[in-house]
């Protein structure tokens, strides 16, 4: 059996790293030349395993088996007051069952069949927040595996906006809209825990990692990859373009 270890070896990345890419390995169906794989290859499969960006590629004799990355696709947006320098948050604090209960977030959702990311994020804030986007800027996405309860994959299209026509509601079904002062919530993405701590806003661990690009003076936009395991973080990579 001819391996690639070459190109991206496992055995060298953290342990909760090759954790996270054995779950994906078992969670995906591997095909061969006759359509199966006995226990033995499948472990081997597993254990020789090697990520490319979002592609985990394995060789068995001739036969070659990918895990292409499959998110949903879904936006996320903050709407900002420049004049108050506050952003409207969620609290997703509706529903106990949520698997977002109690965090702070943007506004957003799933993409819908047949929606561009741009239509689909004015339906999701006209939507969540009753009022029309009349800037909309792409500052960035960020790809999600392993996500949360679920062990979703998601593909995230960040936008800031800070201009809307109409009042912005003061809750939805899915919880409460806040308006948050933006230094408290830059606080609570700030490297140090007591500073994240003192901003006392229950939000997503990774969050913090790509929240202050989306509010930073860089004109390009962010690109990054956070795996996850479950609602922790393992990674985060990213770059601008």
């Amino acid at each position: 059996m001819k391996s690639i270890w070459d190109i991206a070896p496992l055995g060298d990345a953290p342990e909760a790293f090759v954790e996270h890419y054995q779950r994906r390995a078992y969670r995906r169906i591997a095909y061969t030349s006759d359509g199966q794989l006995c226990s033995a290859d499948l472990e081997e499969f597993v254990h020789q395993t090697c990520v490319v960006d979002s592609l985990i590629i394995c060789r068995f004799a001739d036969t070659v088996l990918v895990m292409a990355f499959t998110p949903i696709i879904g936006t996320l947006i903050y709407l900002l007051d420049r004049n108050s320098k506050r952003v409207l948050l969620i609290r997703r604090d509706a529903r106990p069952a949520d698997d977002h209960y109690g965090k702070f977030n943007g506004l957003g959702g799933k993409l819908e069949l047949d929606e561009s990311v741009a239509f689909g994020a004015r339906r999701e804030v006209q939507e969540e927040a009753g009022v029309a986007m009349t800037s909309l800027i792409l500052r960035g996405t960020v790809s999600w595996s392993n996500f949360g309860p679920k062990r979703e994959e998601w593909l995230g299209f960040i936008f800031l906006s800070d201009e809307w026509e109409g009042e912005p509601l003061s809750a939805n079904e899915e919880g409460s809209l806040v308006w948050i002062e933006l230094k408290r919530f830059l606080d609570a993405c700030n490297q140090n825990s007591a500073v994240r701590a003192a901003a006392n806003l229950p939000m997503w661990e990774g969050d913090r990692h790509f929240v202050p690009l989306v509010f930073d003076d860089d004109p390009r936009q962010f690109h990054g990859a956070m795996p996850y395991d479950n609602e922790r973080p393992l990674n985060w990579s990213f770059e601008r373009i």
